[in-house]
């Protein structure tokens, strides 16, 4: 990911509010992370917003599994990886 100076200025701009308003508790990935989710393009809010359509189509088509199912069979593969 190439960024910009534009973005690096917002960024900056982001971790010194924070640092401002006392959430200094925040590590630095998880404030770039933070960053991150508030600067999704529209591209990026359009996938995240088709993929919850599809997750609530699964759901209300029950087409959904145990979440101890799901979390065993990523387990499984972390094991054989």
């Amino acid at each position: 990911m190439t960024i910009t100076q534009s973005q690096l200025d917002n960024f900056h701009q982001f971790a010194t509010d924070k640092l401002r308003n006392n959430e200094a508790e925040l590590s630095w990935p998880a404030m770039f992370d933070l960053w991150q989710l508030q600067n999704l393009t529209g591209e990026e809010q359009s996938d995240i917003y088709e993929a919850l359509d599809e997750s609530l189509d699964d759901i209300r088509n029950s087409r959904t599994r145990p979440a101890a199912d799901v979390i065993n069979d990523l387990r499984a593969k972390r094991q054989m990886g």
